[in-house]
């Protein structure tokens, strides 16, 4: 799986985190802080949240996805973005998706007149926590580019361990996590 950490890298920097130190601890190179078409291994994604959270910050992961700007994906992004309507955003990630995933899957489940936006990653464990969350707030981020900014999903799945609710990451405010396992 490849995936741009540009916005974690302005995320951690806000939080005051120096992202540069981050990336040469996960052994990266310094240009992944300055070009956000720069594709990673999501491995690597995932121990730079990790080591992130060691920090002191346990919902990084959330908080850098709530904080993402979608268009910040690079063409990924630009491609979700540049959809006229939320149905045609949900199809751009899930045709797409395979260009810049190659460890995980994204697929839509129709329930009458609601959608499951869905999404697993391959041989996921605890150490993929932090990324599961921020992959999570990114699909929330999808659905508020069309519902507007104080949407909330009622109830999400993920192969992350329990989430603790709290306040700073409002996206996910009273939102059931339901603990799945992968397909």
């Amino acid at each position: 799986m490849l995936e741009s950490l540009f916005p974690i890298a302005a995320y951690v920097e806000r939080a005051g985190i120096d992202p540069a130190s981050l990336v040469a601890r996960c052994r990266l190179p310094a240009c992944v802080l300055t070009d956000a078409e720069l594709l990673i291994p999501t491995a690597s994604l995932g121990r730079l949240l990790d080591a992130a959270a060691r920090h002191g910050d346990d919902a990084i992961g959330a908080l850098a996805g709530q904080a993402a700007d979608i268009a910040t994906l690079g063409t990924f992004g630009r491609l979700i973005r540049g959809a006229p309507t939320l149905g045609e955003a949900l199809e751009a990630i899930v045709q797409h998706h395979p260009a810049f995933n190659s460890s995980g899957r994204v697929w839509v489940d129709s329930h009458g007149a609601d959608v499951e936006l869905c999404q697993v990653f391959t041989n996921v464990d605890e150490r993929w926590r932090q990324t599961a969350f921020y992959v999570l707030t990114l699909m929330v981020n999808v659905v508020r580019l069309a519902a507007g900014p104080a949407w909330r999903p009622l109830a999400a799945k993920s192969q992350a361990a329990a989430f603790r609710a709290r306040h700073d990451v409002e996206c996910l405010s009273g939102t059931r996590i339901e603990r799945v396992a992968a397909r």
